[in-house]
């Protein structure tokens, strides 16, 4: 089930690639389609999303110019609070890829797993890009926020987005090239040691309602869990499995040969949930946050058709206010 949703929502996202290239293309002159722009293209602007979040807890008043972005990163932060790392291994799609190149990695029987006093400080390099997010985003005050999101590169950053994409540098290219050719090697290579989302994600899953329980008698010590596990996580010397690392992918639970000894379980009721209900749970709780954003008006973007007409033959000009 992990699977069909994983690449339901990468054809997703191809999908509303296909439709920002065509909305551009339209009104840069160069095609005659023209198709509405789609506002779930904002999942790949987290730091303006993560200013308009700051925005929003400041002054009350939610993004205008980027509100899906807005939407989707609290959808995503919210489905951590509740049920952990989820949309790490269940819905992003960046995470699909890596996983998708991984398994080709395992075809062709070049899987290394990075000695300890590699791995360790490499681990750390997501959250040191965390915190430099975080401290550019938390040294705005609300005035630098709203110059920032009302001006024009910020009104055509997933414009400018595509054509970084679509003119790509030859280092961006190498960069590019080298990220996915180390996921062949290494599992989750871009989620274990660059994604600075996923470790935030990972911090606010501490304060999860669920858990991956083990049952210590049970247990018979066969470390399949340990073989399938993508985050290298050592599960049979733990009784709840707690790693910040830990992205929810539930293959441990499934690959376990012994009843009732790998279980997701409530914090608080502790009651047991299976891996297919986990996974409903967590694409229906982050399905519904989107689903009330479109619903009370907090899903499409305020720019008006004649802005883009104005700005997008001239995206390229426009830098950083």
């Amino acid at each position: 089930m992990r699977r069909y949703i994983q690449y339901l929502f990468l054809a997703f996202n191809i999908y509303i690639a296909v439709r920002l290239y065509l909305f551009y293309s339209y009104f840069a002159g160069s095609g005659s389609i023209y198709v509405s722009r789609p506002p779930s293209a904002e999942a790949y602007l987290p730091i303006a999303a993560l200013m308009s979040l700051k925005y929003w807890l400041v002054t009350g008043v939610f993004d205008r110019v980027h509100p899906a972005g807005l939407a989707i990163l609290s959808a995503a932060f919210l489905t951590a609070l509740l049920w952990r790392r989820g949309f790490c291994s269940w819905i992003c799609p960046i995470g699909t890829v890596s996983e998708l190149a991984h398994r080709c990695g395992q075809r062709l029987g070049v899987i290394v797993r990075p000695p300890r006093f590699i791995d360790i400080p490499l681990r750390a390099i997501k959250y040191v890009l965390l915190a430099i997010f975080l401290w550019v985003v938390l040294s705005m005050d609300a005035d630098a926020i709203y110059t920032f999101g009302s001006s024009a590169f910020n009104r055509l950053a997933d414009i400018k987005m595509l054509l970084f994409f679509l003119h790509l540098s030859a280092l961006s290219v190498l960069v590019l090239l080298n990220l996915l050719i180390w996921s062949f090697f290494i599992k989750n290579f871009w989620c274990r040691y660059l994604c600075p989302y996923g470790a935030f994600l990972g911090l606010l899953a501490k304060l999860s309602l669920v858990r991956i329980a083990r049952d210590e008698i049970n247990c018979i010590d066969c470390k399949k869990c340990e073989q399938v596990c993508p985050a290298y996580i050592d599960i049979t010397d733990v009784k709840t499995v707690t790693s910040l690392e830990c992205i929810d992918c539930l293959d441990c639970v499934l690959v376990c040969p012994v009843e009732d000894t790998l279980e997701v379980r409530t914090a608080r009721f502790d009651r047991v949930v299976g891996p297919s209900t986990y996974g409903l749970i967590l694409v229906a709780g982050f399905m519904f946050v989107i689903f009330l954003a479109q619903i009370t008006g907090h899903w499409k973007t305020n720019t008006a058709l004649a802005e883009y007409r104005q700005m997008v033959p001239n995206a390229a000009r426009y830098s950083h206010p």
